[in-house]
């Protein structure tokens, strides 16, 4: 990714978003152009940056190694299992769960936590089994690699706000994405030391609920009040801080339903910004 040159990048975009941003580069470089203002693209990571779920991927880890392991403090029973998580997702709502999947993951050392993460990104098979349940491990999608490449070059500052724990996508995002650590929001637990000075993750979550609204509030707390010249996302869950891209800009959805992509166009304030990006899974 280092090495790519703006020209291989482009040549590996398709052509209609190619096209969708240089009109997006050519407002932004009109008459009228403000060079004090930063050309910002936020983008969520599960199922966008990301083919799969870093959140559901280590979640299920963690419930496997409960099975495979004595518990220690680094390896603690996690007190909500797959199927209550399954259950609050169809009843509560994706916000409810998704806070409550963060917050069981209390008294796991942060050190450990990240340690799974990257172990879980380094695994070669399709996915995990987690009883009767295979969940599917995570990807980079190699698309969107090529297309921060380029966005980089353009002078582009790249943001990601996820609602996976904020650990495991400060990881992702910085060693698969090259993304600075300070520039990456997710779902954040509170973290307290123990005696031995130990960081452990806490059951509290601080900061915003980064799901649906909260994205968007995140944007605004920890990014700016400009608009963002690019968004990406890929569930009704990111509507929010899709909303908020420029009129002049470029949302893309991610996608494999263009049934849904049109519903979400129409509900934008901007829907000439909309763009189908597909993805094959």
């Amino acid at each position: 990714m280092k090495t790519m040159t703006v020209e291989q990048a482009k040549s590996q975009i398709p052509e209609p978003l190619m096209e969708r941003i240089k009109k997006v580069e050519e407002s932004f470089m009109g008459p009228m152009k403000d060079l004090s203002k930063d050309k910002i693209a936020v983008f969520d990571l599960d199922n966008t940056l990301l083919e799969g779920d870093i959140g559901d991927a280590v979640f299920a880890q963690l419930k496997i190694n409960e099975k495979k392991q004595p518990l220690t403090i680094d390896n603690q029973l996690i007190p909500f299992t797959w199927a209550e998580y399954q259950e609050l997702m169809r009843t509560k709502g994706k916000k409810e769960a998704y806070q409550r999947v963060v917050i069981s993951q209390a008294g796991i050392p942060l050190k450990r936590f990240v340690e799974i993460t990257r172990q879980v990104m380094a695994l070669e098979t399709p996915f995990l089994e987690l009883g009767d349940v295979k969940v599917p491990l995570p990807s980079p999608n190699s698309l969107m690699k090529t297309l921060l490449v380029f966005l980089k070059r353009l002078g582009y500052k790249i943001y990601v706000i996820s609602a996976s724990n904020h650990y495991s996508v400060q990881y992702v995002a910085e060693e698969f994405f090259g993304i600075p650590a300070e520039n990456v929001f997710g779902m954040k637990p509170i973290l307290w030391e123990d005696r031995e000075n130990v960081l452990i993750l806490g059951n509290k979550i601080d900061g915003p609920i980064t799901v649906g609204e909260g994205k968007a509030e995140a944007y605004r707390q920890f990014i700016g009040t400009v608009p963002p010249l690019l968004t990406a996302g890929d569930s009704t869950t990111d509507f929010q801080v899709l909303n908020l891209v420029d009129p002049h800009g470029l949302c893309i959805w991610v996608g494999n339903e263009k049934k849904q992509y049109e519903s979400i166009k129409q509900q934008l304030d901007h829907p000439n910004t909309a763009y189908f990006l597909y993805r094959d899974v």
